[in-house]
């Protein structure tokens, strides 16, 4: 998942099945730094990243 995808309407979301898909998501540095940001941006897109990852494991998500 890429950090503009976080939203429970995404289709990877809607076509998964909890009990086999596992979503990944990473912080990469590549992503984040090709092209000139303000400097709250990654880190604001990081911690958004981190949140909805949480909020997927508390709806039985891997």
């Amino acid at each position: 998942m890429l950090g503009d995808q976080l939203s429970p309407d995404i289709r990877a979301l809607k076509t998964a099945d909890r009990n086999r898909d596992v979503f990944l998501m990473a912080e990469v540095h590549r992503e984040a730094s090709y092209v000139p940001h303000h400097k709250r941006k990654s880190p604001s897109s990081f911690f958004a990243m981190r949140y909805f990852a949480q909020n997927l494991e508390r709806l039985g998500w891997q």
